[in-house]
């Protein structure tokens, strides 16, 4: 080595042609180059001398010191660099559950000769970043690239890789009630699906969340089932595409009034009165709560009511079993136009002897109430008989024999009337409970819907010509062919005058001879053996 205005230097490379060390490698003052030269191995040499002294080369050694120039010498090799970019895993995780879009990608790359790389991903969504680490990916196929973000000198390296869809093997988690009442009050059926809330208290699914299917076993539960613990099994499923499902059971207490009946709750003109019906004995309850009505009472009507509607002719039975106030109260029976205090009526009572029975009516709305007080000791079965606007009230020892009836009416009402059970209290007395048994609606034909414009009615199942008669008539029996029967003609006066049994009825006609018969009203009904009754009225002339 010399030092001077010039300088000499000298470097070595390995056999591989790796410097182990050199001079300055340029820098930002005067540089020249001297000479070049090439060895048996293809490596070319250049030497020559620079002034620069700054930026050693990698791997270099200052061997000149304090020269105004000096010396420099790199080598340029006829291969490129070596580039060892490479990927060494890439890890995908499923989706946790069906179109969940949360597959994840995590991809390992390196190269020691680059200054930096990138990863990008391409398929189903195309993402790109520095960490090689994807998520929210979507089930599919996947082209994963590496790339040199440094000087670029390194060919890009790429793999596949599929994310899984998302499998969903777990039902739902469900809590059901440990039990529920239903109340009847006029319903023909509750519908389980109108019940999902009460039924079941929560229901949460891993992959659908709240988005759920119900099934119920019964679906629906009549009022039929009055009286009755029926054991409701409830399915959920998820939305899986062989779905996956849980199911509880949740005892249904079924309580309140039998098919057909209700409870208005002002009953009529009364907010604090009450009913009930017990399935064991097959009773009613009516509690008369805090009102009264007397006999010819001049007030509104104030009654506990339990309601049911007859449509046509027909008639109305009960036993009146007991006041839980004796000499407190009345119970009985009643038929009218509407709920309204002032609604026509015509009505049947007792006391059970403690109070004189009673019979009240109101021939228009808005009218007055009038009374007919009388005695009937020990006949607490009642009985009200509607035909057409007749109304008559009878009272029986058991139930069968009625005698002549105790009060007849003729009052113009609606073809359909609302009827039942009543009870009020005397003056002063409060929540009066009356029971009742044997209750009957006997010969009430379906509330009908209300008829288009110019739809005929539809005439009577048992019918009787010539009507009115001299005496002689005949009655049409084709609606009831094979039918076991009991035909009965009753009076004005509630006597009956002729019974027959019908069984089975084998002719279209029957013929009854009224000519012995005083003029006036008669009720022919014709009792089927299966409970329904069916009647004419028709006049003797």
């Amino acid at each position: 080595m010399m030092q001077g205005y010039g300088t000499a230097f000298v470097a070595m490379f390995n056999g591989a042609g790796n410097r182990l060390w050199g001079t300055y490698h340029g820098g930002d003052n005067g540089a020249r180059c001297d000479a070049i030269c090439h060895d048996g191995a293809g490596h070319l040499y250049l030497t020559g001398s620079t002034s620069s002294s700054t930026g050693i080369a990698l791997g270099g050694h200052q061997n000149t010191i304090g020269g105004y120039i000096d010396a420099f010498l790199s080598k340029i090799s006829d291969t490129p660099p070596v580039c060892d970019i490479a990927i060494s895993s890439v890890q995908a995780t499923a989706a946790t559950c069906p179109g969940a879009d949360d597959g994840t990608l995590t991809i390992a790359a390196a190269c020691t000769t680059c200054t930096g790389i990138g990863y990008d991903i391409s398929g189903p969504v195309s993402q790109s970043n520095g960490t090689g680490i994807f998520s929210g990916l979507p089930d599919g196929l996947y082209t994963v690239t590496v790339t040199d973000t440094g000087d670029g000198t390194c060919t890009a390296v790429q793999a596949n890789v599929s994310v899984g869809a998302g499998i969903d093997n777990t039902p739902p988690v469900i809590s059901c009630a440990t039990g529920m009442t239903l109340v009847f009050n006029g319903e023909d059926q509750f519908l389980m699906t109108n019940y999902q809330t009460q039924l079941v208290t929560s229901a949460q699914d891993a992959c659908d969340g709240a988005n759920l299917t119900y099934t119920y076993l019964p679906a629906s539960i009549s009022c039929a089932q009055v009286g009755q613990t029926v054991n409701v099994q409830v399915t959920i499923c998820d939305q899986n595409g062989i779905p996956n499902c849980n199911s509880c059971t949740v005892p249904v207490i079924l309580t309140g009034l039998p098919c057909g009946w209700s409870v208005d709750p002002g009953h009529i003109d009364c907010n604090d009165c009450g009913a009930g019906y017990d399935p064991a004995t097959n009773t009613f309850q009516a509690t008369a709560g805090s009102v009264s009505h007397t006999p010819y009472s001049g007030s509104p009507d104030q009654y506990a009511f339990v309601q049911t509607t007859l449509c046509g002719n027909g008639e109305l039975i009960a036993h009146v079993d007991g006041l839980d106030g004796l000499g407190k109260g009345w119970a009985g029976l009643v038929m009218r136009e509407s709920n309204a205090p002032d609604s026509k009526k015509f009505q049947l009572m007792t006391g059970l002897d403690y109070l004189q029975h009673r019979v009240d009516w109101r021939y228009n709305s808005g009218g007055l109430n009038q009374t007919q007080n009388f005695s009937r000791y020990g006949q607490h079965w009642l009985r009200i008989v509607r035909t057409g606007p007749i109304f008559q009230a009878f009272t029986s020892w058991d139930g069968v024999n009625w005698g002549i009836p105790v009060n007849t009416r003729v009052i113009p009402m609606l073809g359909c009337l609302e009827v039942g059970l009543i009870t009020t209290n005397v003056p002063f007395a409060t929540n009066v409970t009356a029971t009742f048994s044997g209750v009957q609606v006997n010969g009430s034909a379906p509330r009908p819907d209300v008829p288009e414009a110019g739809t005929p009615a539809q005439g009577q199942f048992l019918q009787a010509y010539p009507n009115p008669t001299n005496g002689q008539l005949t009655l049409d029996l084709s609606s009831f062919p094979e039918q076991g029967a009991t035909l009965e003609i009753v009076n004005a006066f509630g006597q009956l005058v002729d019974r027959r049994r019908l069984a089975p009825i084998d002719t279209a006609t029957e013929r009854v001879d009224l000519s012995t018969q005083a003029a006036g009203v008669y009720l022919i009904r014709l009792r089927l053996d299966d409970g329904r009754a069916e009647q004419v009225q028709v006049v003797k002339m």
